[in-house]
């Protein structure tokens, strides 16, 4: 595309310039600024971590102090006797600092505390260290076995010119240490805890069920934590990794075990007898960085304001250019074109485009007043023709439009007189039919009524129905529960049978039994044997009975069941009867609902009916004299008609005279009108 614009030249050269100045040195700016803040931040997290690993380990270190120079007194490093020795540790207890008790231990193991009790810790690890390397040790988390509590213990060997005498060791809760934990604050919800040497968080106040449950070591999270992630991020294990073999500060980013991404410090605590510790500082990223944010929007906003300042600035110098040339142009135009009106001077100035704007000022004002001398005359000449001629013309057509409207009225009336026949042809057709529907309207109503009435009573008999129906649905309800107690009667009596049938069974054997013990004993045992014949006999007619009674019981049984199924069958059919009944009682009562509201319409229609047919008789009335009123509208119209037919001749013939004059008049006109004066 071609620019024929200068300005847009302008501009097309300055803003691309200042564009791309001020995106590099925003730019350059911000990337700068950001590594600075970056760094601040990274640095104040880093300062947070050592600082607070510093106050944990001088708060050790300080217990360790406290039991060196305890270890110092003679009555401990070389008592006299045991008397003297819990005397002294109970002097010592009532100074201390930072430590919950204090214990004396004999190199064998067993101990004192301060109110005299024994006490056994041969086994504790910090023990066998402190004996072993006669070095004070900093022990792994454990359960106090004086005080029951969760915390450490800060041992040191008691030495007698340079041989070990014993241990004297003191339990720090960790309480102390959380206390202290809390307190550390990094951005706005950063929060510390503690790592012991394998990675497990042995102080935690963000969250305390974690403490001494998750290992950063490795991946594995226990599901009973019930954490929002499922195992560890690979860069918080790596991190911690790092830490423990570098034992060095280390800095990185990672999703904790709340899901959220941070940024973390770990930090070593160096404790006595080689024990290390790591303190972790983490916040946030989003928090950590909300300064570099806030910067970037700032510089954004900055840099947008400047840019835009910069483009206006361009904008106008380029108008300060552009605009006097313009001016010019558009005046050469308007003048190449006849225009010589004076025009206010909007460009004050004294350099070469203030000049050649005065001296194109002063061409156009003497053309103008030759012009104007010219013109004025024309206009007068022009002006008394005009009007002699506009005057002619307005008569001429207000007679002209006077004679179109009276004939336009005479025209409408006869047209309205033949509407008003047929209006009032159609009122009437319309009352009739007003009439007509009020009449079924009135019937309507009264067999509604009767309808209402019959269902009404079709109500009230389904009701009745329903109720018997109720009670039909009792009795067989009972009667089931009668067969199904029968059935169970039944199969009673059956277990009974079987149980008469079993003693005759037994009775017949042992008879038999008999008969044979009779036939042993010869003429002795001939009564007895007789007997037993008839015990047999009446076992075999008990057994005959109880099998007859048994099949007379399963025939019952059998009857018993499937009376029962029929019964059931049939309180199903009634409880279905039962609910049909009750949805066609909500049919019938929806039914007469409807028809009770429909003669409230028809009522409502009646009503509305019989003021329609009183309106429609007054329309009637009306109809009739608005047709006597339009036939004396017709009657005036033809005496105005004339009247302006004798006014329009006597305006053309002043029309005529007046054209002449302003034809000669436009011709001069013409000619002078080239110039715009």
């Amino acid at each position: 595309m071609k620019v024929t614009s200068i300005k847009v030249k302008l501009l097309l050269i300055f803003l691309p310039f200042v564009i791309v100045s001020f995106a590099i040195l925003s730019g350059i700016s911000y990337f700068i600024s950001r590594q600075a803040l970056n760094q601040s931040v990274e640095d104040t997290a880093m300062s947070i971590g050592a600082d607070y690993s510093h106050r944990i380990e001088s708060q050790i270190n300080g217990a360790r102090v406290q039991l060196e120079s305890f270890s110092s007194v003679s009555p401990i490093y070389n008592p006299v006797d045991k008397q003297t020795l819990v005397k002294n540790l109970n002097d010592c207890s009532k100074h201390l600092d930072g430590l919950a008790n204090i214990i004396y231990l004999y190199p064998s193991g067993s101990g004192l505390r301060p109110d005299g009790s024994k006490v056994e810790a041969g086994d504790r690890e910090y023990f066998k260290k402190t004996i072993a390397n006669c070095k004070p040790v900093v022990s792994d988390v454990i359960v106090s076995r004086t005080t029951g509590k969760v915390g450490i213990n800060v041992a040191v060997p008691v030495l007698n010119q340079g041989q070990i005498t014993g241990v004297l060791t003191g339990s720090m809760a960790m309480d102390s240490l959380a206390e202290l934990v809390k307190e550390l604050q990094f951005e706005d919800s950063g929060y510390g805890y503690i790592l012991d040497s394998t990675g497990t968080i042995i102080v935690n106040p963000h969250n305390k069920d974690i403490e001494g449950k998750l290992t950063l070591s490795s991946k594995t999270i226990n599901p009973d934590l019930n954490l929002k992630v499922t195992e560890l991020d690979n860069n918080l294990v790596n991190l911690f990794n790092k830490a423990a073999s570098s034992g060095n500060q280390v800095r990185g980013e990672y999703i904790s075990e709340e899901g959220v991404n941070v940024i973390g410090i770990i930090t070593p605590i160096n404790l006595a007898g080689g024990n290390r510790w790591f303190m972790v500082v983490n916040a946030p990223k989003e928090e950590a960085l909300h300064e570099v944010n806030a910067l970037m929007w700032a510089m954004l906003s900055v840099s947008i304001v400047c840019l835009v300042a910069a483009i206006l600035f361009v904008i106008i110098i380029s108008r300060r250019i552009a605009n006097p040339i313009a001016l010019i142009r558009d005046e050469c135009l308007l003048l190449a074109n006849g225009d010589l009106r004076e025009r206010e001077r909007t460009i004050v100035s004294h350099d070469e485009i203030g000049q050649l704007v005065n001296g194109f000022a002063d061409m156009r004002n003497n053309l103008y007043a030759l012009i104007l001398k010219i013109k004025d005359s024309t206009n007068q000449m022009a002006d008394i023709s005009c009007n002699m001629a506009e005057g002619a013309n307005q008569n001429g057509e207000t007679a002209n439009k006077i004679a179109i409207t009276i004939t336009e009225i005479a025209e409408g009336a006869t047209q309205q007189n033949k509407q008003i026949i047929e209006i009032r042809e159609k009122v009437e057709a319309t009352r009739e039919h007003v009439h007509a529907g009020l009449a079924e309207a009135v019937a309507t109503l009264e067999y509604a009524t009767g309808t209402s009435q019959a269902t009404n009573e079709g109500i009230k008999s389904l009701q009745a129905a329903t109720g018997q129906l109720t009670c039909l649905q009792d009795i067989v309800k009972s009667a089931t529960g009668s067969m199904q107690n029968l059935g169970r009667r039944s199969h009673e009596i059956s277990s009974i049978v079987d149980i008469i049938t079993s003693i005759a069974g037994q009775t017949n054997l042992l008879s038999l039994n008999a008969a044979i013990e009779a036939a042993r004993a010869g003429e002795h045992g001939r009564g007895f044997g007789v007997v037993a014949e008839e015990v047999r006999k009446l076992a075999e007619q008990s057994a005959h009975a109880a099998t007859q009674i048994s099949n007379l019981v399963q025939d019952i049984q059998s009857e018993t069941d499937a009376t029962v199924r029929i019964m059931e069958d049939s309180m199903t059919q009634v409880d279905l009867q039962v609910s049909n009944f009750e949805n066609v009682g909500e049919v019938i009562k929806k039914a007469t609902n409807a028809i009770v509201q429909s003669e409230r319409n028809i009522s409502s229609l009646q009503n509305h009916l019989e003021i329609l047919e009183k309106y429609s008789i007054s329309v009637q009335e009306a109809v009739m004299t608005i047709a006597e009123v339009v036939e004396g509208t017709a009657d005036a119209t033809g005496e105005v008609a004339a009247t302006s037919e004798e006014q329009s001749a006597s305006t053309e013939e002043i029309s005529a005279l007046s054209k002449n004059i302003a034809d000669i008049a436009e011709e001069l006109k013409v000619l002078i009108n080239k110039f715009r004066v």
